[in-house]
């Protein structure tokens, strides 16, 4: 970590000259260089949770998709699955970041953050299932899955449910104990 705090230190004039270049080069100041240590903290801990929350709700949807009854295909398939989730709820996390110019915008402003967060979330899930279903055949609906103009219901409440909870869960925990 020690070698992270120095980066700053290290390309002073490179720092001064991306702040002073753009609204980009700003961010890529203040989130890259100079807040590296407080990031990855602020990142590795919303992961975390992530995959806790997404593998509870991933196994709980396996009824409605229509998979070999094999259980190591099984086993794949959540596993596989909740890195994904894990992969897109921490991109949608460091993108709401930038936008919010703030690590710890869960405390700060968890719904003028979350709403965006969750928003870019349950677009990309509701491409993701159209292609993955309708386009690649990489997975089939179970007729037991309720249908929204084609798309699944379960994956898009995942994307409305477990995002929300999990910016309430940041913030109150957050702002007692910031992340380590």
């Amino acid at each position: 970590m020690q070698y992270l705090n120095r980066l700053a230190d290290v390309f002073p004039a490179l720092l001064d000259k991306l702040s002073s270049a753009s609204f980009f080069g700003h961010l890529a100041t203040m989130f890259i260089l100079k807040t590296l240590p407080q990031s990855a903290s602020f990142a590795f801990n919303w992961a975390g949770l992530a995959l806790v929350l997404h593998v509870v709700w991933e196994i709980g949807q396996l009824q409605f998709y229509q998979l070999p009854s094999d259980l190591g295909f099984r086993v794949y398939a959540v596993l596989h699955c909740t890195l994904g989730d894990v992969l897109i709820s921490t991109s949608a996390f460091l993108g709401t970041a930038a936008l919010m110019r703030s690590w710890d915008w869960p405390v700060r402003v968890p719904w003028r953050g979350g709403i965006p967060m969750v928003t870019a979330g349950v677009v990309y899930t509701g491409f993701s299932e159209w292609h993955n279903v309708y386009h690649m055949a990489h997975w089939t609906y179970a007729p037991t899955m309720p249908l929204i103009a084609g798309i699944g219901l379960t994956p898009l409440l995942q994307w409305l449910l477990v995002p929300s909870l999990m910016v309430v869960i940041a913030h109150y925990r957050w702002a007692r104990q910031r992340p380590i």
